[in-house]
C-alpha cells in the first residue's frame, strides 16, 4: 500500500451561495487548486451548476468517508467583475 504525499491530498474548499439576497451556510468541495477567500467559483450542485464565493480553504481537512464530495470546477476570476458586490 503506497502512502499519499501532501500533494495528493485535495484542499477542502468552503463555498457559500447567495440565495435571494442572503448567504447560505458553507458547503465543502474538494479541489486540487488552492483558492483565495472571496474567489468566485463554479461548482456542481443538484443536477446542475452554481456560482458561489469561497469562504475557506483548508489542506488539513479530514474528509468524512461516507460523504461523496464534489470537485470545484474552476474560478470565474477574469470572467466577471464582482467588485461592486
Amino acid at each position: 500500500m503506497s502512502e499519499l504525499s501532501v500533494d495528493d491530498i485535495p484542499f477542502a474548499i468552503g463555498v457559500k451561495f447567495n440565495e435571494y439576497g442572503a448567504w447560505s451556510k458553507p458547503y465543502t468541495y474538494k479541489s486540487n487548486v488552492k483558492y483565495e477567500l472571496d474567489d468566485i467559483v463554479l461548482v456542481p450542485t443538484k443536477g446542475f451548476f452554481s456560482v458561489g464565493k469561497v469562504v475557506g480553504c483548508n489542506k488539513q481537512y479530514v474528509f468524512k468517508p461516507n460523504i461523496e464530495y464534489r470537485y470545484v470546477i474552476g474560478s470565474l476570476k477574469g470572467f466577471i467583475d464582482d467588485s461592486n458586490h
